[in-house]
């Protein structure tokens, strides 16, 4: 076999076709552990990444009424801020209109007027009122013989919402 060497005289350069002495001079065994510690690195940041990109995903469900025969279900989407009800077994009020509310302590922050016969509806609350409900859980149901209520008055119902 034929050996070169260099320019400067002393290292003998290796024949190209002559096969590596150990795995550790393969030049395949460090490609393959590249790769491994490249996607070693990468598995992490990949399983953390956030694939619910769906914004219709409900965070809080209640359920008012008892559970075998509910009267309505509540779902509560914090990201987009809205409040979707459907009303399963609820009736008309007797006297004006059902509302939700949600409270914590004293404070009680009308949601809207809910459903009545197997209808649905969605309304958008305000940041404080998702902030109380986020802190209390507590959602109401009151009659009210006004459409617009300034505070509950008649407490039908009470909820916790429970995040799902």
């Amino acid at each position: 076999m034929l050996r070169a060497t260099s320019a400067r005289g002393g290292f003998p350069l290796q024949d190209l076709n002559e096969q590596p002495d150990g795995i550790f001079q393969s030049t395949g065994f460090w490609k393959a552990c590249t790769l491994g510690a490249l996607i070693a690195a990468i598995i992490p940041y990949i399983a953390n990444l956030d694939f619910s990109a769906d914004p219709n995903v409900t965070d809080y469900v209640a359920v008012v009424g008892d559970v075998d025969n509910p009267m309505w279900v509540v779902g509560v989407n914090t990201v987009d801020g809205t409040v979707s009800v459907r009303a399963e077994n609820a009736q008309p009020a007797t006297s004006g209109s059902h509302h939700l509310w949600v409270t914590s302590g004293e404070e009680s922050l009308l949601l809207g007027e809910l459903p009545t016969l197997g209808r649905e509806a969605r309304v958008e609350i305000s940041p404080t009122a998702l902030a109380v409900l986020e802190y209390s859980r507590t959602l109401t149901v009151t009659e009210e013989s006004s459409a617009a209520p300034e505070s509950p008055s008649n407490e039908v119902f009470r909820a916790t919402a429970t995040r799902i």
